[in-house]
């Protein structure tokens, strides 16, 4: 290969490497008043080409709506009703965790640049 094909070569290496991946995501949650009583719902969406993308796909999942998203257990429809984007972000992680025991308000969520600091955020 000439000096040329191989200039060639790495210069579109270079620019594929280079084009920032989108990556937007989204938290949407419904928290009734009574949490431990009717529980709450969610939806997350990560890497979504746009920012609109990704607050309609985590609405979307959060009410159940998206026929590619599963509804979680804890969701109630009075929760579901209430869902509204709390966040969006960019090249994050996103988790929520539950108490895990029936009939305790125990919820929350946090986003941070990895997942094992999402996971470590209190």
């Amino acid at each position: 290969m000439n000096s040329g094909a191989i200039l060639a070569v790495l210069s579109i290496g270079a620019l594929l490497i280079s084009q920032p991946a989108s990556a937007f995501g989204a938290l949407a949650v419904g928290v009734p008043a009574e949490v431990a009583r009717s529980g709450f719902a969610y939806g997350i969406n990560v890497n979504s080409a746009t920012e609109a993308m990704a607050r309609e796909t985590a609405l979307s999942n959060c009410r159940g709506t998206n026929p590619n998203s599963e509804v979680h257990s804890e969701s109630s429809q009075p929760a579901r009703a209430l869902c509204t984007v709390v966040t969006t972000f960019r090249h994050q992680c996103a988790v929520v965790a539950q108490d895990p025991a029936a009939g305790t308000p125990g919820v929350g969520w946090a986003i941070a640049p990895t997942l094992e600091a999402a996971r470590n955020r209190r």
